[in-house]
């Protein structure tokens, strides 16, 4: 039974990939970001633009979710209300269901990056974030605006 609710609900997470993310996308992975992230540093030195980095590590991050933040966030995706509540009362499979990278970190910085303008541009295209499999390097101009996105980002995961 949790097999078909995980599929059931892949199917209304599935489309929250978003092209800075690289796992979990046929053909791309972590050494096409990793080389991404160097030239990002290389293009910032060379064209002297200011770059702030952090990492977050989404294993930890979720460590202490708060359930109900959880539900009201794939009611707004559009998963089923039946479908949410079925997860509710299977306790035993809220971790087996939950514990996909791919869900948890596209649900989140999705959220997290809702009208949000900000990161480093540089020629012409202007970057924010650098998605891994369970880790985010988020990219911003100065130490304030990275301090920002940590906030926003805590806000949205629900983090205890």
């Amino acid at each position: 039974m949790l097999y078909i609710l995980q599929a059931r609900l892949q199917a209304f997470l599935t489309h929250q990939i978003a092209p800075e993310q690289v796992e979990f996308v046929k053909g791309r992975g972590t050494s096409e970001q990793i080389l991404n992230a160097r030239q990002l540093i290389e293009k910032a030195w060379k064209y002297s633009v200011p770059i702030f980095l952090c990492f977050v590590d989404y294993e930890k991050a979720f460590d202490n979710v708060r359930w109900p933040k959880l539900w009201t966030t794939l009611g707004e995706l559009g998963v089923p209300a039946h479908l949410i509540t079925l997860v509710k009362n299977l306790s035993s499979a809220r971790m087996r269901i939950f514990t996909s990278p791919l869900q948890r970190v596209q649900v989140v910085m999705r959220r997290t990056l809702e009208n949000w303008n900000e990161g480093v541009k540089i020629g012409g295209r202007r970057f924010s974030n650098l998605r891994f499999a369970d880790d985010t390097l988020l990219i911003a101009q100065n130490a304030e605006e990275l301090l920002e996105f940590l906030r926003k980002l805590e806000e949205n995961t629900g983090s205890k």
